[in-house]
């Protein structure tokens, strides 16, 4: 019964139709005249208005079963608390039509229906909201100058069934906003182009972000992609910071994320210094030749009033602003360089703002500068405006301005001059991104430098960005492989080769080696003109091709290529052997002989050649009479392998009974001398060695006794009185001959001591009266000879007198009798001693 009411509720409704057509049908042709056509163009229309209200509902070709059942369902309830009998009434109705009507009436109903745009649901997927490249999750702080970044997964195939204008509808909380009104979602097409697969679109009265599709999707069985979009606070809704407050994102009226986080609103923004900064948002600029370039934005500002400087330290002189790019991936972009439009050109052309900065108000849709810049007053702006000097109340005009680029094209130096007071600037220039574009960060850095009082740090941007709204289908990325090979050897493949990639309009570069294959796979590149140079050739090659080899977009996208890839053969042909200079040189044999006897000659002498003091055992030369003792080393090379200079000498094979000496050298020649050995004379016969040794003579016998030892002398109880010192003479007398071993102090004579004068010595000789011939030394009584010792003495040593004995031995026995009686006494003494203890 059920089914029945289900099937006369659609019936019902297709008469419904019928009777509206047919009564229009008729009132187009009353007697009145009057013409309703425009009345059923206001109905259709005020139709469709409700399909857009109502997108999600859809029905097939067939009808949608599901659908229709509840449709029915809902109906029947309703007319059930009613009381109408539907039922009754839809049997009847179905007897005026038949099967074929009913069946044109559904179909008709369904392609009017199918035509209207829907929500595409369960296309996205793996949502996530970052902040500074960190997820967003419970507790997270977002502040009122960061950016939110979402991101999504998106994929369509066929059974979602997208036509053009259907959508994704995602909304904010209140407290966001969207940093972009419009974007686009591009793509490529079959062929490698890009084309425009969605457009997003956001309401800022009801925070909703709308992502249409172009005709362009209906042309795919399936893609894939990513969205993005970016947001940030609110401040004209979130005026004051809040804790624990609810961040919830609806994809098609569902909650996909749902977080408690912390907000902070600052509502003054800091003062400007010397900072850079770039946006989140990737820039993306066609040329005419269809090439995308992605671009991302730098701007860097500067006021003198907080440049940071050494303390007391006054205006800066001679100040330079210097960029660098880190990331290899990155170049500076020069528009100029590329085939743009002029509108393009002026819009991404490096732009410089030179003025004051005030610290501004939003009042009545527009920025106005407040009372004061005092960052310590209530009174200060919110926000900064950078202002003409000659008129605060507008904005400094952006002027090009023509940064120095550095040789590889990775930095540049841009000389500002002498900073004055209030000044401040603002530069803005972009840098393209070379490879398929990254989640992660591209880093940039910049400084100030030139005067030595400024203290700022490197200012490091690590730079987030994504493609505003996403990318469908991927980018297009394309291969260019290098095969290298030996042009002697077809298919040989050669290793080392170095390779540089470099893309026109633009210093970006890659630069790489041939693997063991000869390969080299540059990946990853985008639609854009190339040139490929080698820059080196394998060792013991040459490099065949002169200047780089142009790539086009026309060579990337050839329909002949496998997988995107584009190959390029490079072969190489091996270096000749060039003329090297080689040596040559000879050696002479010299023989010099002792003619009274002389040597036997050898018939044959040999002589090797020696290469950096080392014998070579390969090459010698053989000399003899026949070829006159003289022969040549030739055609030596004289260089080694690494292109040093060998060294050359000889070594002659040792000849018995000669001598060798080498004279010369290998630019001038070698001349061997063998000199003979002289004779040596025969050695003398050793006399024989006796056969007996001759008996050694006895000792004498030690003597039996030893001879008394003699009594030692009394010594005399009176010392004899000292004898009177004679006066000394007026010149001083010869010493007289016979009295040897006398001096002034005894004149006694020999062999006695001052104690003792009375000795046998002699007495002083009478004075000599002076020379008659002065200056004469000996006189007349000496000898001419100047002999010491007079005639009567000839020597103070006789014959048989071996020493002057000078000893008195009178009193030796004495005192050995009185050392023996003392000794005898302290044995005594210490013999009783130890008697007298023992008794004790």
């Amino acid at each position: 019964m059920k089914a029945k009411r289900q099937i006369l509720s659609l019936l019902l409704a297709l008469v419904m139709v019928w009777q509206g057509f047919s009564f229009a049908n008729a009132a187009g042709s009353n007697q009145d005249g009057i013409n309703l056509e425009n009345e059923a163009v206001e109905i259709a229309s005020s139709t469709e208005e409700k399909r857009e209200e109502a997108p999600n509902v859809e029905l097939t070709e067939n009808g949608s079963k599901e659908e229709t059942n509840r449709v029915a369902e809902e109906a029947n309830e309703a007319n059930d608390e009613d009381g109408f009998d539907d039922l009754a009434m839809l049997e009847e109705l179905s007897k005026n039509f038949s099967e074929e009507d009913l069946n044109a009436l559904i179909a008709a109903s369904a392609t009017e229906v199918a035509g209207a745009p829907k929500a595409i649901d369960g296309v996205l997927s793996n949502y996530k909201l970052t902040v500074d490249n960190a997820d967003v999750q419970d507790g997270t702080t977002i502040t009122s100058y960061q950016s939110l970044q979402f991101k999504a997964d998106i994929h369509i195939d066929s059974s979602k069934n997208v036509k053009k204008d259907d959508y994704i509808l995602i909304k904010l909380p209140d407290v966001l906003k969207s940093e972009s009104s419009k974007f686009s979602i591009p793509g490529k097409d079959d062929t490698g182009k890009s084309i425009t697969l969605a457009e997003g679109i956001y309401d800022a009265g009801s925070k909703e972000i709308k992502i249409t599709f172009t005709k362009e999707v209906e042309n795919y069985t399936a893609t894939s992609g990513n969205v993005y979009f970016a947001a940030s606070i609110d401040k004209s809704v979130l005026k004051e910071s809040t804790k624990n407050a609810p961040l919830q994102i609806t994809v098609n009226n569902k909650t996909e994320i749902n977080h408690t986080v912390n907000y902070e609103v600052t509502n003054r923004d800091n003062p400007v210094s010397f900072w850079k900064a770039s946006d989140r948002k990737m820039f993306l600029v066609t040329d005419k030749k269809g090439i995308t370039h992605y671009l991302i934005q730098y701007k860097i500002t500067i006021d003198e009033r907080n440049v940071i400087r050494v303390a007391g330290a006054g205006n800066l002189k001679n100040v330079k602003l210097v960029d660098q790019l880190i990331s290899p991936e990155l170049s500076y972009f020069d528009p100029t360089k590329s085939d743009l439009t002029e509108s393009d050109i002026k819009t991404y052309s490096p732009t410089m703002q030179k003025g004051n900065w005030y610290s501004v108000n939003w009042v009545n849709n527009k920025w106005e500068n407040a009372t004061t810049d005092d960052e310590n007053s209530p009174d200060r702006g919110s926000s900064w405006k950078l202002r003409k000097p000659d008129n605060p109340n507008e904005d400094a005009e952006p002027n090009p301005w023509n940064p120095t680029y550095a040789e590889d094209g990775k930095s540049f130096t841009y000389t500002i001059g002498d900073l004055n007071p209030r000044d401040g600037y603002t530069f803005v220039y972009y840098a393209e991104i070379n490879d398929t574009p990254k989640t992660t960060a591209y880093n940039n850095q910049a400084k100030l430098v030139g005067d030595s009082n400024i203290k700022h740090d490197l200012k490091v941007r690590d730079s987030f960005v994504n493609i505003e709204g996403g990318i469908l289908n991927g980018l297009n990325t394309y291969t260019i492989q290098i095969k290298k090979t030996d042009d002697s050897v077809p298919g040989q493949p050669l290793k080392d080769a170095e390779f540089t990639l470099k893309k026109k309009g633009s210093s970006y570069t890659k630069t790489a080696k041939t693997d063991d294959n000869g390969i080299i796979n540059f990946d990853g590149l985008l639609y854009a003109d190339y040139e490929l140079e080698e820059t080196k050739a394998p060792d013991g090659y040459d490099i065949l091709n002169a200047g780089p080899i142009s790539i086009t977009t026309d060579d990337l996208t050839n329909p002949d290529n496998v997988n995107k890839t584009f190959v390029v053969k490079v072969t190489n042909k091996k270096k000749e052997d060039p003329q090297k200079e080689t040596v040559a040189f000879s050696v002479e044999k010299q023989w010099i002989v002792d003619a009274a006897n002389p040597a036997t000659i050898p018939a044959t002498i040999e002589v090797y050649l020696k290469k950096n003091g080392v014998k070579d055992p390969d090459q010698k030369l053989v000399l003899s009479a026949t070829n006159n003792w003289k022969a040549s080393f030739s055609n030596l090379p004289k260089e080694d392998a690494q292109g040093r200079a060998i060294n050359y000498g000889i070594e002659e094979v040792t000849v018995e009974g000669f001598t060798v000496g080498i004279a010369g050298d290998a630019a001038n020649g070698f001349t061997v001398t063998n000199s003979q050995k002289p004779t040596v004379p025969p050695t003398p016969p050793t006399p024989a060695t006796p056969s007996e040794i001759p008996p050694t003579p006895p000792t004498p016998a030690t003597p039996s006794e030893i001879p008394p030892t003699p009594t030692t002398p009394s010594t005399p109880s009176e010392i004899p009185p000292t004898p009177t010192t004679p006066s000394t003479p007026s010149e001083i007398p010869p010493v007289t001959p016979g009295g040897g071993g006398n001096n002034p102090r005894t004149p006694g004579g020999g062999g006695n001591t001052p104690n003792n004068p009375g000795g046998g010595g002699n007495t002083p000789n009478p004075p000599t009266p002076p020379s008659e011939h002065p200056g004469e030394v000996l006189a007349a009584v000496r000898t001419p000879e100047g002999n010491v010792l007079g005639a009567e003495r000839p020597a103070v040593l006789g014959v048989g007198r071996g020493y002057t004995k000078t000893e008195d031995s009178r009193n030796i026995w004495m005192n050995l009798a009185l050392f023996a009686m003392a000794g005898l006494g302290f044995c005594t003494s210490l013999f009783a001693g130890r008697k007298k203890r023992s008794s004790r």
